[in-house]
């Protein structure tokens, strides 16, 4: 059972991305299965925030990022959205951008928690952390950067996201 709600001042909508100005949206849910259960909630808001449709392009300035989770599923091996472990995350974002494989994420945050998602372990406390996994990446007070570990030898985001 999930709940999402959001709203944004501007938005503009064609082929090739979806822009929107002063967007803002909240989500609360949990689920369970075979496998296990999780729940979460948080919320986000930015000035701008641009998501191509015919590229694996977003982008998101200006904003600020609260979110909690935690889980015992062992579809996180496997699935965006299921976890094993807990996560706190508080941020600030001054640029938030995925381009392809890579994101980078600029601002200050104290998230802390360790994890397993979509194939990824993550460990972080006030903000400085790493990702190995699916993902691999460095992160100090939240400053992140990351990139598809397939990629990295051919494979990966040309033949579809590995965030699926």
């Amino acid at each position: 059972m999930n709940a999402e709600v959001g709203l944004h001042a501007y938005s503009e909508h064609n082929d090739d991305a979806d822009v929107l100005m002063f967007d803002a949206n909240a989500n609360a849910g949990v689920q369970h299965g075979i496998y296990g259960a999780g729940a979460g909630a948080g919320a986000e808001a930015h000035v701008f925030n641009m998501k191509g449709k015919k590229a694996p392009v977003e982008f998101k300035a200006f904003g600020v990022d609260v979110a909690a989770k935690a889980g015992a599923d062992l579809e996180a091996f496997v699935k965006k959205g299921h976890v094993i472990g807990a996560e706190i995350k508080a941020r600030g974002t001054l640029v938030d951008a995925t381009g392809g494989p890579f994101n980078v994420h600029l601002g200050v945050g104290v998230s802390t928690g360790a994890k397993i998602e979509n194939g990824t372990v993550e460990a972080k406390v006030a903000g400085c952390g790493l990702k190995l996994g699916k993902r691999i990446g460095i992160a100090i007070l939240d400053n992140e950067i990351t990139v598809e570990a397939l990629s990295l030898v051919g494979k990966g985001w040309l033949w579809g996201s590995l965030d699926e």
